[in-house]
């Protein structure tokens, strides 16, 4: 049984997307992300009578960071302003991992597929006159990880550990102010990566 957590930083979200179907649509997010979360737990089997220094796991883990800066648009009541959203990620994977002890610790590797729940939430808040707009911003699908570490004993049945994930989700549609606030409607859409580096600490304790 695994519990872990630590820090998580996301790749760039920023885009210009242009409507295929309406070349005068545009949108764009100018945004940065400020240092997340991420907390995990897993249960696993140790396959070392068959296969010596490999694991299986299966884990469910959740991934936050927070995300500002400015959007624009060439339709509807606002053509840009402020933009404030969360990023988060929940997800159900099936991991291997192989470790190998090195003087008296154990480096890993290894990695895993699954299923995973993007969703960006937050708010479009315009320049001039025009209301802020809430949005939620949701897709779903296959995700899948790499990772590696090193765990260190300390007492029979326990080590703690100190690992790098690679995480990559589905990708989130977002759509346009004017879409979500109803005002006009913005036939540009965009497919933004949610690409995932953590830093975490784990704790294993064998049952």
């Amino acid at each position: 049984f695994t519990l872990d957590g630590g820090a998580n930083w996301q790749a760039d979200a920023g885009f210009t997307a242009i409507s295929p179907t309406t070349p005068a649509d545009s949108m764009t997010w100018s945004v940065g992300g400020d240092t997340g979360w991420a907390i995990g737990g897993a249960i696993g089997y140790d396959l070392n009578d068959v296969l010596r220094g490999w694991s299986t796991e299966v884990e469910v883990s959740y991934r936050s960071n927070q995300w500002n800066g400015q959007w624009s648009s060439t339709t509807g009541a606002a053509t840009g302003g402020t933009i404030d959203y969360d990023n988060t990620s929940l997800a159900v994977m099936a991991n291997a991992w192989y470790e190998f002890p090195v003087g008296g610790v154990s480096p890993y590797i290894g990695g895993g597929i699954g299923w995973a729940r993007s969703r960006f939430k937050g708010t479009y808040d315009p320049s001039g006159l025009s209301s802020p707009a809430s949005f939620e911003f949701t897709d779903e699908g296959f995700a899948w990880q790499l990772g590696a570490g090193v765990n260190f004993p300390i007492k029979p049945g326990m080590t703690v550990g100190l690992g790098y994930r690679y995480f990559r989700g589905p990708q989130v549609t977002v759509d346009s102010y004017g879409t979500v606030s109803g005002s006009a409607t913005n036939a540009a859409t965009s497919n933004v990566d949610n690409e995932n580096h953590s830093v975490i600490l784990d704790l294993k304790v064998n049952l």
